[in-house]
C-alpha cells in the first residue's frame, strides 16, 4: 500500500467522522454498554471503535506530531506484517489463467510483496485448478 502521510490524515478524518455519525445510533449505543458487562478477558470486550483521540495516541507522539508519529507505527505495522506468507488472493473471472495472472501480478503489484518480514525478496505463486 502506498500509505502517504496524507492518506492517512484523510483516514483518520474518515474514521473520526464515522465515530462522531455512531455516537446517536441506538446499536452503536447497546453494543457499547453490552460491552462494559462482558468478561474483560473475552475478546468481544476489547477495544472496537475510535476516533481522531485515540487515534493519536502513539508511543512516540510527545516527541514527534501525532499524525507523523502514527505513520510511522502503520508502516512498522505494515513492515513487520504485510508479507505474502500472511496473504491470501483469490481470483475468480472470464479471462484466461495467463489473463488473470498478468492482472494481478503485473498491472497490481502483488509480485512485489515482501516474503519476509522487514524487507526480503518478493515471491510470486500461481496455483491453478479446473
Amino acid at each position: 500500500p502506498l500509505m502517504s502521510e496524507d492518506a492517512v490524515a484523510r483516514e483518520v478524518d474518515a474514521v473520526d467522522a464515522e465515530y462522531d455519525m455512531s455516537l446517536n445510533d441506538d446499536a452503536w449505543r447497546f453494543a457499547a454498554v453490552l460491552k462494559t458487562t462482558v468478561d474483560e478477558t473475552h475478546p468481544f470486550s476489547r477495544f472496537s471503535c475510535g476516533n481522531r483521540e485515540t487515534l493519536l495516541q502513539t508511543s512516540d507522539s510527545t516527541t514527534t506530531p501525532p499524525e507523523r508519529a502514527l505513520w510511522r507505527e502503520l508502516w512498522a505495522w505494515n513492515d513487520a506484517h504485510y508479507v505474502a506468507p500472511r496473504m491470501r488472493l483469490c481470483v475468480v473471472g472470464r479471462e484466461s489463467l495467463d489473463e488473470l495472472e498478468r492482472l494481478v501480478v503485473r498491472d497490481s503489484g502483488f509480485d512485489r510483496v515482501r516474503r519476509e518480514p522487514g524487507g526480503g525478496s518478493t515471491t510470486t505463486t500461481t496455483t491453478t485448478t479446473t
